[in-house]
């Protein structure tokens, strides 16, 4: 067992704007640096990591805070309460942006936005869920729960792919609900004890649930059936979190913090934590997570060192004896239930579109349909849940490795050789005419500098080509600079793309991912073959970065993509922006196939390229 110093410590406490207590709270999923909780007097406030004083206050809710939800840019905030309206809070002017009446009769227990950002999903004690569409104003879709069974919906949580809705609810059944099909497809009922939390994996169909019995139970999604369950905790388990190499999950208990992985299953490590009442972690990066817990009016902001945990260790003291993992046998799956049908299904806010080719990995509620689409395709069907490449394996042939940052705290082990002219270590005149004739040796020592005068004249050089870089892409910010329009970008991206310098790319690139709204369809065209390249860097930052200008691509415009693509146009007449629009989305398509299939070669990197990619192709799913 780790020691729990080392693993967890609580950075500081905030407090609320009241002495009222504090009822809930969501953690930003796109940075995880901002939080948003909510207290009993209908108080919101937005906080920062790092600051004691809240970022904004929110006043102006009926009765206490139930539920809360962050988009995925984190510019706005859902808030539910124990009665009244659901509110849509815009964070950037810090203003109502919507006030949706009637949401449900009684309290909203539950919100959770949707990944494409334009609606979001939300159930109370009446045993409803809703899907909103924000633009709308309106519910689009309900779902109640069969036979008036199920309770309050504990949690809501929506498939990274943005297709599928699971519910927890009061009596312990998981519902996975197709917004697509407008349908229930699973039930499961393998604890009597109310839901905790829900978790998707990020690269395979899996989920994770936590019960208040302590158990956490894991899913496969493509088959529906029970993989493994941990054995009863001493504790709740409040939050699950699936670590970035995809074979682990981390588990925030009431008193501790423990890695598990599922199959086979083996609890790795398990560290006592004194928070009083964690309510949610989050991924950050640098192999490392950050929780809030609750305590009365007070909010507490903890840090957790992944890399303290096992199996994430990297080296151990040598006198350390750690104990072995315990392997646990997992229980056998409960058989199968039919789900009998909805009477009339809402309608789908994804409706699937005949014309785009279906997902390779989306998942199908009927199995002999996937089979079919399989035998179509001639691959054959999995005898477990579809994985990414596993981490264990070599990285690819193409790239081995890549150029990182130390963000300042370590060296990075740097020739200072490789800063002369040539780049290599320069060989004397007499230890050239040595090794020409024959004689002599090309020791290390042979193959140094002459001389620290000679050493100082190149590195001198050196600085000089340097200081002209610099100077160049300077210039060139310098001239976007001064065609820079939030209303209408075009210019200053037309003057970086020209300018063929991936630095300044990069900059830029940082610049547009703060401020998501300057995208528009122009813009992605422009950026897509530009992004691309990027991917063949060698440098982490520049692809990590490069992944999540795309991942914002795919957010913003992936629906509006499907849309057009699937649409089929017979009305009479000619509507030229309507063609310019569907052409837009055509060329955005194919640019974006182009990025999908490079990202495949690099799937199997390490580190933070690997996870980069990973997340990537997630979003890029809905290409098919």
């Amino acid at each position: 067992m780790s020691a729990p110093g080392a693993v967890a410590a609580k950075i500081h406490d905030v407090y609320h704007a009241s002495a009222s207590h504090a009822t809930c709270l969501r953690i930003g999923p796109k940075s995880g640096k901002v939080m948003v909780s909510g207290s009993e007097d209908g108080i919101v406030s937005l906080w920062a990591l790092g600051r004691t004083s809240p970022v904004l206050t929110l006043p102006g809710h009926a009765s206490s805070i139930t539920a809360l939800a962050i988009d995925c840019l984190e510019d706005y905030t859902v808030v539910g309460c124990a009665s009244g309206p659901i509110k849509l809070w815009d964070l950037q002017q810090a203003k109502v942006a919507r006030t949706l009446s009637g949401a449900h009769r009684e309290a909203t227990t539950a919100i959770e936005y949707h990944p494409f950002g334009d609606f979001f999903v939300s159930g109370g004690t009446e045993a409803v869920v809703k899907v909103w569409d924000v633009k709308k104003k309106a519910s689009i879709q309900t779902y109640s729960s069969v036979k008036g069974g199920g309770g309050a919906v504990e949690v809501i949580r929506v498939t990274p792919d943005g297709r599928w809705i699971a519910s927890g609810w009061e009596d312990g059944s998981v519902k996975i609900w197709d917004m697509t099909a407008g349908k229930l497809l699973k039930t499961f009922t393998d604890s009597a004890t109310p839901v905790v939390c829900i978790t998707f994996s990020p690269f395979e169909f899996i989920m994770a649930v936590g019960y208040t019995d302590g158990r956490v139970w894991f899913y496969d999604l493509e088959s529906f059936t029970v993989l493994s369950a941990t054995d009863v905790l001493k504790t709740v388990p409040k939050c699950v979190e699936f670590h970035k190499g995809g074979k682990e999950v981390i588990i925030a208990c009431q008193d501790s913090i423990q890695v598990w992985s599922w199959d086979p299953l083996v609890r790795h490590d398990a560290v006592a934590v004194n928070w009083p009442n964690i309510a949610e972690i989050r991924s950050l990066e640098d192999n490392k997570l950050v929780g809030a817990s609750l305590d009365q009016n007070m909010v507490g902001i903890w840090g957790i060192k992944v890399d303290r945990l096992k199996p994430y260790k990297t080296t151990l003291h040598p006198n350390s004896h750690e104990p072995p993992p315990e392997t646990h046998v997992a229980p056998p799956a409960p058989p199968s239930k039919a789900e009998p049908p909805l009477s009339a299904p809402p309608k789908s806010v994804l409706e699937a579109q005949p014309n785009i080719p279906s997902r390779n990995i989306t998942p199908s509620a009927s199995r002999d349909n996937l089979a079919q689409h399989q035998r179509e395709t001639s691959a054959p069907r999995p005898n477990s849940v579809q994985r990414i490449q596993p981490m264990s394996q070599p990285p690819i042939t193409k790239r081995s490795s890549f150029v990182g940052t130390s963000g300042g705290e370590t060296p990075l082990n740097l020739d200072i050789t490789k800063f002369t002219q040539t780049g290599k270590k320069r060989v004397s005149p007499v230890m050239q005419h040595a090794s020409a004739s024959g004689s002599g040796s090309t020791t290390p020592d042979a193959l140094s500098p002459t001389s620290e005068n000679e050493l100082l004249t190149a590195l001198g050089l050196r600085n000089a080509s340097m200081t002209s870089i610099l100077r160049e892409r300077l210039s060139v910010l310098q001239e976007i600079r001064a065609v820079w329009d939030e209303t209408n970008v075009r210019p200053a991206v037309e003057r970086m793309v020209e300018c063929r310098n991936s630095g300044v790319w990069i900059d830029m690139l940082r610049l547009m991912n703060r401020r998501a709204k300057v995208f528009t369809l122009d813009v992605a065209i422009l950026l897509l073959p530009l992004l691309n390249e990027l991917l063949f860097e060698v440098y982490e930052d520049y692809i990590v970065e490069a992944c999540n200008t795309i991942k914002l691509l795919c957010k913003s415009f992936g629906p509006l993509i499907l849309q057009q693509l699937g649409n089929s146009f017979s009305s009479p007449g000619i509507d030229i922006s309507r063609e310019d629009r569907q052409r837009k989305c055509v060329l955005c398509y194919q640019k974006l196939k182009d990025i999908q299939l490079t990202l495949s070669d690099l799937t199997r990197s390490a580190g933070r390229v690997g996870a980069s990619v990973r997340e990537t192709l997630v979003e890029l799913e809905f290409l098919g």
